[in-house]
């Protein structure tokens, strides 16, 4: 880990022994009104954005004799009203939060934060220490009361499933993943989970292949978007046989036999049950060959398979004089398009990446819905980080690490104070070997990316963001180890002299720093916007999962304030699944600039489309974006065309494309960020 690479920061405020009581909201508390209202409470004036006081456009004016402020202005985000609250100096963030939610009627305080200059402020601070006298009262910039959200919302099913919201709101990792505190078994390896690492198990290792307990397990999770492997020789393959009926192995062994290929040269990375459909990938290795794919992709097209058909013929239990045909289809068998140039990945990379791509041949509906729903959450989690790091990632995969062994000494290691972390580790692929083979370790002689800034230990993070600044090497792929991690008793650091290099407190278990986007302390006075853990032990850590991610070019930005409606999330679902960037969806322009402001910054190569809807002042949304960068490419998706398109006409760069298709839309983003 290199502590002096750091990104842009993501904003963070937790202390070591903090949790956050993140509240489930229903989508209805997401739905921000189309125009900022105008309100009323007791003596307590509001306003509308459209009609800001006189009083608005000044610095907030301090009363230095009675040591008070006027008033201020807060959004309350769900509704999307403008409060006045009227302040004085040793007023603390938590008392704004609760008169806003008063004078909104909404009893849920203890669910909301003050989100002001891009940071989560700290609830018992004065309003004095954390800078809110300090800005002018712009209606985009102005503080915020906002919800807990935890973006995995059980009444809208759509929501977590198809689309990920870019709102900055805290969460809370360990409640999004539904690991209760202390952890139980049942959290991280599941019965049910045990049902698919049995089938893995069972057709991935020969019989005379001893499977023991500290076998690391790997176990994909579902992929609905553009993967790096998606580039391969793929063969579909259409069995007449239902599930029950054969063994997939035994199958897999005669169709290589027919193609004259190892069985391990195919690997399986999904299946559809009925006639039993196969995806299957060749091997990286095997695309160096191009006699042997060309031989292959030969065989398929005559359907030169004895091996395949007396096996059908075996199985079929009809007794038939006709059997039903196997079919099989193949896909990525033309010549130099086995590997996507715009990935510029090895093949190595790419093995890997199909490593943890390969699935069990079958499961049942109950395992399906437990990867899902492990899924959603994981990508909830890093898809909020990667909104605000200034380089772009996909998720490329995400694989279970099961491991049984590990499991039990993870339980069996007692401390004092468990203090249990979901955390993130940044590694590279060359460290894989050692991580899962035995667990990570800490001790005199084991290979280190630096001395050790804040001890000698092993370094992780509450923010994904941070961690992948430590899994940075020449290749675009990035590795994150995402672990339960019990800290234990937690020493907090404030500089970077009291450990650097030297081994860790002995009395202590962990060390706990809060540093800024560079890597070093905070200062007093400053907010943290980053932190790292530094574990002592092994035993201390659980890893969940392994996460690739890949670096690209290419994002885009959508901004409705009704995103999250059936029309657009399925629209939302079939941009996700046809294109291999990132769509971000975000539900107002405060968001979406943020976004474009951290992505765009000093990056020429860096290419973007921004989609808006034409209310919710579409077009000064649109002029804000142009001056964040003039040539930006912008589309209007609306319904009112012939409007939209009058002041569209009147904004200087490239034009502006007004459209009420779906389809056009598409047509945009392929034209403009496809290769």
């Amino acid at each position: 880990m290199d502590p002096g690479i750091r990104s842009t920061p993501k904003p963070k405020l937790k202390l070591p022994n903090e949790e956050s009581n993140a509240a489930r909201v229903d989508s209805s508390h997401l739905e921000s009104s189309t125009e900022e209202k105008t309100e009323t409470h007791s003596s307590i004036t509001t306003f509308s954005n459209d009609q800001p006081s006189s009083s608005e456009e000044n610095k907030y004016i301090v009363d230095e004799s009675s040591g008070s402020i006027n008033t201020i202005s807060v959004r309350f985000r769900p509704t999307n009203i403008i409060y006045k609250v009227c302040v004085h100096q040793n007023m603390t963030v938590k008392e704004i939060i609760n008169d806003v939610c008063q004078q909104a009627n909404m009893y849920a305080a203890a669910h909301c934060y003050l989100w002001f200059d891009f940071r989560e402020l700290i609830a018992d601070e004065a309003i004095f220490e954390n800078g809110l006298y300090q800005t002018s009262n712009e209606k985009d910039r102005l503080p915020e009361v906002r919800l807990r959200l935890i973006q995995i919302l059980e009444k809208s099913l759509h929501i977590g499933k198809d689309i990920f919201l870019a709102s900055p709101e805290h969460i809370n990792l360990k409640e999004i993943m539904n690991i209760s505190s202390p952890s139980k078994k049942e959290d991280i390896q599941p019965i049910i989970l045990k049902e698919i690492v049995t089938e893995i198990v069972k057709n991935t290792f020969t019989h005379d292949q001893l499977v023991r307990k500290e076998q690391n397990i790997f176990i994909p999770l579902p992929t609905f978007s553009k993967q790096s492997i998606d580039t391969l020789p793929t063969i579909n393959v259409t069995i007449p046989l239902k599930p029950n009926q054969f063994d997939w192995n035994e199958y897999l062994r005669c169709l290589a036999n027919d193609l004259e290929i190892e069985s391990t040269d195919l690997i399986i990375v999904n299946v559809v049950e009925g006639s039993t459909i196969f995806k299957l990938k060749l091997v990286p290795k095997l695309t160096r060959f191009w006699k042997k794919i060309k031989k292959i992709a030969a065989k398929i097209s005559i359907m030169i398979l004895p091996k395949c058909e007396q096996f059908i013929i075996k199985h079929n239990s009809s007794n038939l004089v006709s059997v039903e045909k196997i079919k099989i289809e193949i896909e990525n068998f033309e010549k130099n398009n086995f590997i996507d140039g715009s990935n510029c990945l090895s093949l190595d990379e790419i093995d890997t990446a199909l490593k943890f791509c390969k699935r069990p041949a079958l499961m049942n509906k109950n395992c399906w819905e437990l990867l899902m729903e492990k899924n959603r959450h994981i990508h909830t989690i890093i898809m909020q980080s990667l909104q605000s790091c200034t380089d772009e990632y996909i998720i490329d995969y995400v694989s279970i690490i099961y491991n049984e062994k590990i499991y039990e000494e993870y339980q069996n290691f007692v401390l004092e104070d468990q203090n249990e972390r979901v955390l993130f580790h940044g590694t590279k692929i060359a460290n894989f070997d050692g991580i899962f083979e035995a667990n990570f370790q800490n001790y005199f002689g084991t290979k280190r990316t630096d001395p050790g800034w804040y001890g000698q230990g092993i370094y992780f993070s509450s923010s994904p963001q941070t961690a992948l600044n430590y899994a940075k090497d020449n290749s675009k792929m990035r590795y994150l180890l995402c672990s339960l991690v019990r800290l234990g008793k937690t020493l907090e650091i404030k500089d970077r002299i009291s450990f650097f290099g030297k081994p860790m407190h002995s009395d202590y278990d962990s060390h706990y720093i809060q540093i800024r986007n560079n890597g070093c302390p905070i200062q007093p006075g400053e907010t943290s916007v980053f932190d790292e853990y530094v574990i002592k032990r092994s035993e201390q850590i659980m890893p969940l999962y392994i996460i690739g991610l890949l670096q690209v070019s290419r994002f885009v930005i959508w901004r409705d304030a009704k995103i999250t409606n059936e029309e657009n999330v399925n629209l939302f679902k079939k941009m996700r699944e046809k294109y291999a960037f990132n769509i971000y969806g975000c539900q107002t322009s405060v968001e979406a600039l943020d976004i474009l402001k951290i992505k765009l910054r000093n990056k020429s190569e860096m290419n973007t489309v921004v989609i808006t809807n034409g209310a919710d002042d579409g077009e000064g949304f649109v002029r804000d974006c142009r001056k964040i960068q003039p040539s930006l490419p912008i589309t209007v998706y609306c319904r009112n065309k012939s409007h939209h398109q009058q002041w569209a006409a009147t904004i200087q760069g490239p034009n502006i494309n007004v459209t009420s298709s779906s389809t056009k839309v598409f047509n945009f983003i392929t034209t403009t960020l496809q290769d």
